[in-house]
């Protein structure tokens, strides 16, 4: 028979900041620092193609800074050509914790904005710093394109790598080799397990707010954002 408990026990997501960005930090830090999460890292971008119709692949944080969340991908990609049709994206991570009776609980973090191309400057020396065979990756294979002749890449694979060992040739950044930052409008924190009131806290930037005329249970933030609290 299952144990009914003495009491209900509410979940809460720690105000550490009133700027969603410096939440968001502080959440992915912890999530690199947990030992259930194997690959923090990763997210899931949202896109729609021309008709609507939705789509979603799992990518890797390339970074983030105060302005948002950078990706980078092969411009000739199904992805670069919905970005290029509709940049109104949506991403999500999704990571585990252990409260403090030591229970498996799951934090989310859903963002809403618009992308950006970053600098070229910025999409060099980030190439740059690529590991050789992403470099011989992105050079050589035109993402998402039908192939039937696998072994026609790994040639085209080899020799390029040939070339760089024997000869000492430099891989230069692709015309194609482009990287995203998305600038968010909605960032929604999420955290809960499965024996507790979860919580939800979402952020909306509404730069002419007025203070004197927020909605209630909606409150200023920093930087342009309001936040509200969320049923779960």
């Amino acid at each position: 028979m299952t144990r009914i408990p003495n009491k209900v026990y509410m979940e809460e997501i720690e105000m550490v900041s009133k700027d969603p960005m410096e939440i968001f930090k502080s959440w992915f830090l912890a999530a690199k620092e947990e030992k259930d999460n194997v690959l923090p890292d990763l997210l899931t971008l949202a896109t729609v193609d021309s008709n609507g119709n939705p789509r979603a692949r799992t990518l890797v944080l390339r970074g983030y800074d105060d302005k948002g969340f950078k990706i980078y991908t092969d411009g000739r990609s199904m992805k670069a050509r919905e970005l290029e049709n509709n940049p109104h994206v949506s991403i999500v991570f999704v990571w585990s914790f252990r409260d403090d009776q030591k229970n498996l609980g799951n934090k989310q973090i859903r963002v809403e904005g618009i992308m950006e191309r970053l600098p070229l400057t910025e999409e060099i020396a980030y190439f740059n710093e690529e590991p050789l065979s992403a470099q011989i990756r992105a050079a050589v294979c035109i993402q998402s394109r039908v192939t039937d002749d696998r072994e026609k890449l790994q040639e085209q694979s080899q020799k390029l790598l040939d070339r760089v060992r024997v000869e000492g040739y430099r891989i230069d950044k692709p015309d194609h080799f482009q990287g995203y930052r998305l600038l968010p409008n909605t960032i929604e924190f999420y955290k809960g397990t499965r024996h507790t009131v979860n919580d939800r806290l979402r952020f909306r930037l509404e730069m002419d707010v007025n203070p004197g005329q927020l909605p209630l249970g909606t409150y200023l933030g920093d930087k342009g954002w309001v936040y509200e609290r969320l049923e779960p």
